[in-house]
């Protein structure tokens, strides 16, 4: 398998800083971590690059991107809330999900394989 999901509880501290591969925090928006391959996805026409297991970085996500959720392994977003779109989904799909990230689709690159931990917002 590409990914792998662990189930847990919430917390967590938003607005911490990439430290030298240390990750980044964000609001942790869906339980759960997982790890998998990076796909920055800024647009929909980068949606036929996503594959099941990949880990989806994105500047936002409104319903259009939904069909993508199913092949997620967790979802990282440079903006958001807990209302934002996605992490309405992704607590609807179960998927780890960390929001108001910042820069991740600058810092993170395709293929490079992270851990989302939703349950304290960082991804490593």
């Amino acid at each position: 398998p590409r990914a792998r999901r662990v189930r847990g509880g919430v917390g967590g501290t938003p607005g911490g800083r990439w430290k030298g591969g240390g990750g980044r925090h964000g609001l942790p928006a869906g339980r759960g971590r997982a790890t998998g391959p990076v796909r920055v996805i800024r647009s929909g026409e980068d949606f036929e690059r996503f594959r099941e297991g990949d880990v989806l970085v994105a500047p936002s996500t409104n319903p259009a991107w939904t069909p993508l959720f199913s092949r997620a392994a967790a979802i990282v977003t440079d903006t958001g809330s807990l209302m934002a779109h996605a992490s309405l989904v992704a607590r609807e799909y179960g998927i780890p999900a960390v929001v108001g990230v910042g820069d991740a689709t600058v810092r993170l690159r395709d293929g490079e394989v992270v851990t989302v931990d939703g349950n304290v917002g960082s991804v490593r």
